[in-house]
Parts: structure tokens; sequence; C-alpha cells
């Protein structure tokens, strides 16, 4: 049972008369892990045991620690000893294990204690731990067919205060895992071999001598294997037979995405809206998802996945931050520099905090990188300036940040954005942002003065984009009759323009404020909009394009019309010249995405759009996933009940180095819970180039991808949440 103060990951709020009362509510949440079922199979837990001369042991090639399923009976510890950054690393030998045994997602090393003199206040301790078969030994290390291991993305890093020894649980990878997180390695071929544990203690925050302790009824350092059949995962919803023009891979599932439970796990409630950034130096793919708003106690940052071959596999969940920050959890946004620097924010409604790293191994962060009362922030980075970019929705209106990296204080000039403006003002509580009065005026749609656009309360910013030669696009919805998609547009971040997407919007409150309007720029600096907007047809997905930075632009395409009857959570990318694509979820019901039959199909879709800026662009379509959701999409914040909104706000896609289109999306489980799944276009164009003459080259499928069920329902907890639905009057 945990108490705290939450607010969940993805709101859009207009706090006014709300945000205080709702940061000092104090929610009490229950919740539980539940993992997969294994039939027929048994457990046996293995102890470590100390050998007379761990260390001497490991000089000599010959250790003498040992483990087996005997539990230690004294009450005196074995003790590894050194000073900090300085540990022995003990080998422990271990008794045959019975044929059949396998892993069942990770061993878990329980019970490793470190203690420390009293006069040192806190100690870090990074554990990394391997585990061979077959190992020989030398003075420098084991040497074998290496089973698991700890994530080397991920410090095994813990807390301990005083003298007091604590308990950690170690998760170790498994050398092969299949899509559903089952580690496939079968120890019964290993019969009669040496299976060695190796574990190799860091400390890295200082202190006096410290000692690793293992072995004793207080402290019984342990794991675990399986003996049995091993489990049959469930099939996956896969794409149907591809015969259109655009194919994508099956998907692959984000490892313990899935999972729900404590503040330990992956994502606290359901992962939902993930973000997606790709390295421009390596082509490195990075997504995160929020977890929880958590204001109050033993926070950790939202997780970060990662994976270095075009999404064909990913990373364990990456925590920039331990179970110590108190400002985490809600909205995040990625962005990754020319130099790989990686960039995480997180909303937690005071401000945003923002972490980076170079490595994804350590992290640096500030809990408050810009002004106060903060939402929805989106990143662009600018290569030519070598500065980051965001736009958030603040009281003061929408605000542009931008943190300069080529400074001496390099990536660290974004823990506290040091340039930043209003963009767009609000028509609420503004006096002095522009030229005359800026108070709410009842029953009136906010316009413009002085010719700089007023926005209304309940406002969120779009997906910025960059041009080649260096402009900014800052999207926003705007409750103007022709006049629906506004454009902030600068070069600096201090002096902005302002255009308007023609033919976009009707002047109903929230028309085109649909969860969100985005952009995209090609290679000749052409720029591109989309948004969702019902037109009298259904909700469905428009695109738009301008060739003079927003002076005149096309008509708006209706990208969705013949493929879904509503359509939601608009995405666009861009290329070459003229090429574009955008994805959304779609099902072919015609109505409201918030009050559709629960029965109701969604599929993720995916388009492109070539000579998409001449009077007669061409349109392929492709399924990305049939039947990934069922039920409404709530898009009304503090409206949504039942698990309605368990998707949250929005998914993401880029190109990859390939010039061929990435996507990541949060798919329904059942119940409460979902889970993130990648996958990748597989045939037609790639869009980075020039010409698109046929099916994608060496672009190759994915394994199938299964999902793993989790028995029982996933708990959301109580959840206060701020947005107000943005596309009705009604309830604005």
């Amino acid at each position: 049972m945990h108490s705290v103060t939450t607010l969940r990951g993805g709101e859009r709020s207009r706090w006014r008369g709300g945000i205080v009362a709702g940061l000092a509510m104090a929610l009490t949440v229950a919740a539980g892990v539940v993992g997969p079922t294994h039939a027929a199979a048994a457990t046996t837990t293995y102890y470590f045991h100390g050998g007379a001369a761990d260390d001497a042991g490991r000089s000599s090639g010959s250790p003498t620690a040992t483990f087996d399923a005997t539990a230690p009976a004294g009450t005196t510890d074995s003790v590894q000893s050194g000073a900090p950054g300085a540990v022995p690393a003990p080998y422990w030998v271990g008794t045959a294990i019975p044929t059949g045994t396998y892993l069942t997602g990770a061993i878990h090393v329980t019970s490793w204690w470190a203690s420390q003199n009293p006069e040192t206040a806190v100690l870090g301790l990074d554990l990394d731990i391997k585990v061979y078969t077959d190992a020989t030994f030398s003075s420098s290390g084991a040497t074998g067919t290496l089973l698991a291991q700890t994530d080397p993305n991920t410090p095994a890093n813990f807390k301990t205060v005083g003298p007091t020894p604590s308990q950690v649980a170690v998760d170790l990878d498994c050398a092969a895992w299949d899509a559903s997180h089952h580690c496939t390695t079968q120890l019964g071929g290993f019969v009669g071999s040496n299976l060695v544990v190796v574990m190799a203690p860091h400390f890295t925050d200082g202190g006096q001598a410290s000692q690793v302790h293992y072995n004793s009824t207080a402290a019984p350092s342990s794991f675990s294997v399986t003996t049995g059949t091993p489990p049959v995962p469930a099939p996956s919803p896969t794409p149907p037979p591809c015969t259109s023009a655009l194919c994508f891979s099956n998907p692959l599932v984000l490892p313990k995405s899935g999972q729900t439970g404590g503040f330990t796990d992956t994502c606290y409630n359901p992962c939902g809206e993930p973000s997606l950034a790709v390295s421009p130096v390596d082509g490195t793919l990075y997504v995160s998802t929020p977890r929880t708003i958590v204001i109050c106690c033993n926070s950790q940052a939202s997780p970060v996945w990662k994976s270095t071959d075009s999404g064909a596999t990913w990373s364990q969940p990456i925590f920039p931050s331990g179970a110590s920050n108190a400002t985490t959890g809600g909205d995040t946004e990625l962005a990754v520099d020319k130099r790989g620097t990686v960039y995480e924010g997180e909303l937690w409604l005071g401000s945003d905090s923002i972490y980076s790293s170079s490595d994804t191994k350590s992290w640096t962060w500030s809990p408050a990188s810009h002004d106060v009362l903060a939402d929805r922030e989106w990143f662009v980075y600018a290569p030519g300036e070598d500065a980051l970019y965001g736009i958030y929705d603040g009281i003061k209106g929408l605000m542009v940040v931008k943190a300069p990296l080529g400074t001496p204080l390099g990536s660290a000039t974004t823990e506290f954005f040091p340039q930043e403006r209003i963009a767009v003002p609000e028509w609420v509580d503004c006096p002095g942002v522009v030229a005359g009065p800026c108070v709410e005026k009842p029953g009136q749609v906010p316009d413009q003065v002085n010719g700089v656009p007023v926005t209304s309360g309940a406002t969120s910013p779009g997906r910025p984009s960059i041009s080649p030669d260096g402009t900014l696009y800052f999207p926003f919805p705007y409750q103007v009759a022709g006049k629906g998609i506004g454009i902030a547009t600068t070069n600096d971040g201090l002096n902005f323009t302002y255009s308007f997407v023609q033919g976009a919007g009707h002047g109903v409150f929230g028309d085109t404020g649909n969860d969100f309007p985005v952009s995209a720029v090609d290679a000749a600096g052409r720029l591109y909009v989309a948004w969702i907007e019902d037109k009298g047809d259904g909700f469905n997905l428009y695109l738009a394009s301008s060739a003079d930075k927003g002076a005149t632009w096309t008509a708006p395409l209706e990208v969705s019309k013949g493929v879904s009857k509503t359509a939601v959570f608009p995405n666009v990318v861009a290329g070459a010249d003229g090429q574009v694509a955008v994805s959304w979820y779609g099902t072919g019901v015609k109505g409201d995405m918030n009050t559709v039959d629960p029965s109701t199909s969604w599929n993720v879709y995916a388009a492109e759009v070539t000579a998409a800026g001449s009077t007669a662009p061409s349109v392929a379509t492709g399924v990305v996933q049939s039947g990934f959701h069922q039920g409404v999409i709530c898009t009304m914040g503090a409206g949504c009940t039942g698990g309605s909104r368990k998707l949250l706000d929005f998914f993401d896609m880029k190109l990859d180095r390939q010039g061929n289109l990435g996507i990541v999306y949060a798919r329904d489980l059942g119940g409460a819970n979902t889970e993130i799944a990648y996958t990748h276009q597989v045939s037609g164009c790639p869009l980075a180039a020039a010409n698109c003459g046929g099916p994608t080259a060496g672009v190759a499928e994915f394994p199938v991808a299964a999902a793993v069920p989790l028995a029982g329902g996933g708990l959301l907890g109580a959840l206060l949440v701020l947005r107000r639905r943005r596309r009705s009057a009604a309830t604005a």
C-alpha cells in the first residue's frame, strides 16, 4: 500500500481553480504485480555460501564459494569488504542443475547486503552480475557461455543509510529472450558442468570501507530457477496479410512495458502515449512512456527503452533516476542532439523535470527546468544552432524555451532553459503581455490583439518541427473559423510571426484541438500540418502543406477518407521533397471516439502521401495493426471512466536512419492493462528517397511479437485528471 499524491501523466489541464487543490490531494493507491503463469513447473531456490578464501580464490583461479539448494543455517555473515569503488568480485560455483531447468524472465538475486561506517550518510552500490556455464577462471575473471547478466544500460543501484544493512533484489537479463519476455535459454543441457555466478559490486558514492553480506539466516542471498514445461506465450495480434503498397513488420513488445504495479515497476499504471526519438549520430532508437505523477515521495523517473539495431531488439527499461526523486512521472518527451545525448522531459504540473545522458547509464537532472505551472511539453532540436527548444502550456500561454547546448555548460543548460518567451499569450489573466487588456469575455472566442493570436485557457501546443534552414514551427489549435490551426514561427525563440492553416477549423470550440495538431518539414522546406476535425462526416484526419512558410496552403486533404470513419491521435513525418506520412488510430464506426459502442474495434493506420504539394497527391494506406483496441478512446480527461483512457493521449512515429517509418503505440491487453509495441515499415516508399520506386529494399521482418497475458485486472488507481475536453464548447 502506497500513500502518495498522484496525478496521471498525459493530462491536458487547465488548472484554474483546481490545480492547487489537486496538488495537495492525497490519494491512496494499491497496486500489485501480476505475471505470467507456468504450467507443471517447480521452482528451486539456490543459496550462496562463502568459501574460506573467496578473494584468494579469485586470484588463484580456484574459487571456493558455492551455491546449492541448502539455506544458510548460521547467523554469521560471509562478507566481502573493500574501499569505495574497489570491492572484490567473488565467484560462486554451483551444483548441477536438473534437466529441464529454464529461466523464467529473470534470475532474482536477493538479499545482497551493503553496510558502511556510521560516519558516511549515503552509499551507492552498483551490482554487475553475470551467470556463466562451462566457466574457466583466471585472476582477471571468469569466461564461458554467458547465460544472463545485469542490464548494462540500467545500473542496479541501491542506497543504504548508516551502518544497518539493507536488502535489494537484482534482475538479471537472460542471454536469449523471446518476444514474450521469457528466457529461452535451457539449463538442462548443462547438467554436471560448472554454473558460475560472478558479482562485481562498485560503491559509487564515496564513503568509508564498505561490505557486502550474503550468507546468513539474516541475509540469505539466493536466486531461483524453474523446472518444468516452459510457458507457451499467447499469440500476438498481428497485421493482416499485407496486400497494400504500405506494409509493416509484426510488432515487438518493449520489455516489461505491460507490467503494472508499485513504484519500482515499469509504468505503475498501464503504459500509454509513448514518445519516440532517433539519434542522428548512430540511429539508436529511444522510447519513453509516463509512469504517474508523484509529488511527495520515493518516485523514480519514467522508463526509457533503447534499440541499437533499428528496433529489432530493445533494452530492458532504463530508469534515469532511482526511487528518490519527488517530481517525476508525467507526460514524457524525448530528444537527441548531434552528439547523441538523449533528453527526457517529464511533466509534474508544477514544471517539467528534465534528464540528460550521453550513455543512458549515468544521468543528470533538474526537478524544474522552466517557469512554474506547466502542461504538455514538446521538444525540437535545432542542429544549426545546437539548441534544444521546448514548447509547453504555461499559466501565461504557450511558452517556448531554448537551451543553447554549445556553451560551456553543454547539456546542463537544459536543466534551467535560460531563454523563455511567450509564443502565444492566453486570453485569461495576461495583462501587459500584449498591447491592450487580455481578460476573459464570456461567450466570445479568443481572436487576436494587435496581430498576435490570443488563445483560450484550454489550448494545448501541437508538435513542433524544424526546417532545414533552421526555421521553427510551433502549431496550436485556434478557435476562429477558417483559422483552426495557428503556426507560431521563429528562428531564435525570441521573435515570432504568425500564420494560419487555410481551411482548417470552422470556429467551433475545440474543433481542431483533438490531441494534438502535428507538424513536419520535408527536405525542401515544405511545411506540413495534420489534425483531426469533424466537418459533419465523422472525425477525420486532414493534411495541408505550405511551401512559403505558412503564407499560403494547399487545400486540406482528407487522408483518412475511405479508410476509417472516426480517427484520433494524428502523427506526421516528412522526408524528401513532397513526401510525407501520417498515422492515426481509426475505426470503421462513425461517431465520437468518446461514446462509441464497447464492441468498436480500432486499427493503427499509416498512409504515405507523395507529390503532397501538388494538386493531385497520391495516397498509399496500410494497416499497422488491426484490432489493437476495443471500445471507447476517451479524450475527455476527468470525464473518462472505466479505463477508457488507458491509451492516454497520443502515440508516435519517426523516420529511422534508412528513411523507413517506425511506429510505437500502446496496445490493449484487456481489462486496464496495456503494453508498448514497436513496428517498422517493410514495404512502400522510403520517404527519404528522392523518388519512390517500389518496395522498401533490405528491411527485414521482426519475429512475431507475443503479448504476455496478465491475469486479473491491473489497477489504474485513484487518478486526478484535470484535462478539459478540447472538442466541445459544452464542457469547456
